[in-house]
């Protein structure tokens, strides 16, 4: 275990190395830092995407559209899984930080905004893989174009500033791929979460494309503005005295079993409101 912990660590520098090599060309430099903080193409064009597959009518419609919403639930699940190896595993250094290694200056200022997480598992592989590899089993087309885009584009500009290590962006993205593969193997997932969903919407489209946009829109920025309270939270929990450790765990049980009840319920209410519906005209008829 531990010779193969050190070979990882011998790739992990040797490519971080290699690719330091190209640091201060003016144009390198500001193109990686370009692709790794546009999120408009890095995540939006994956969103994008899924909602041309969700409006795209044929006679499996229904059934893709319960897809995707499983597809969405891996991905979040595989996000709070790397969110919580990367907060209770041993925190590592990234590697445009880390004082022992030898760096070669950048042209361009240093990403400053990730000092207090962890480089291990990278989230963002887990995330943006795990939605490429659902476009992917969409449509077996999209195979080649997904693959260099995720390796092209959300990939290497984190690997080339620094931002991560090989095994961080490798590990992720097999957590990724792993969580919607399962996801959309458990039969629960469908009966619980995309049918019930699929039925809310067909009762209360407005209310269910409300929600949906803000959704997407959180998936569009990769979740940061839930992430970054969830991380200062567990931080609290892994670092804090023992009773503010307690009130986070509190508010965060919370936060998962409201959306556990949003969505287990809120399907059986819209069926309520539609029967009492129907109810209220067959009494007008009647009168």
């Amino acid at each position: 275990m531990h010779s193969l912990l050190h070979f990882i660590q011998n790739v992990d520098l040797g490519v971080y190395y290699w690719l330091s090599r190209f640091h201060g060309s003016r144009f390198l430099d500001n193109l990686a830092s370009y692709l790794e903080g546009n999120t408009f193409f890095k995540s939006g064009l994956l969103i994008a995407m899924y909602w041309y597959f969700w409006f795209r009518e044929d006679r499996e419609q229904q059934q893709r559209r319960a897809t995707i919403l499983a597809i969405f639930t891996g991905a979040i699940a595989g996000l709070v899984i790397t969110r919580a190896v990367a907060t209770f595993a041993p925190f590592r250094v990234r590697p445009l930080y880390d004082l022992n290694l030898h760096h070669q200056a950048l042209a361009i200022a240093s990403p400053s905004g990730f000092m207090s997480w962890s480089s291990f598992p990278s989230d963002h592989a887990t995330y943006l893989c795990a939605l490429g590899f659902g476009l992917i089993l969409l449509s077996r087309r999209l195979t080649i174009p997904i693959v260099l885009f995720l390796a092209g584009w959300v990939c290497t500009p984190r690997l080339y500033l620094g931002i991560h290590y090989l095994s961080d962006v490798v590990i992720g993205a097999a957590i990724g791929v792993f969580a919607v593969w399962a996801t959309l193997k458990i039969r629960w997932v469908y009966s619980h979460v995309s049918r019930p969903l699929l039925t809310f919407a067909d009762a209360r489209p407005q209310i269910f494309f409300m929600v949906g946009y803000l959704t997407m829109y959180e998936m569009g920025s990769l979740f940061w503005d839930i992430r970054e309270p969830i991380h200062v939270a567990l931080r609290i929990a892994t670092s804090a005295p023992h009773h503010r450790a307690i009130d986070a765990a509190v508010i965060s049980v919370i936060f998962v079993c409201g959306i556990i009840v949003f969505c287990y319920h809120a399907p059986r209410v819209a069926m309520m409101s539609r029967r009492m519906t129907r109810q209220a005209l067959l009494n007008l008829k009647a009168t």
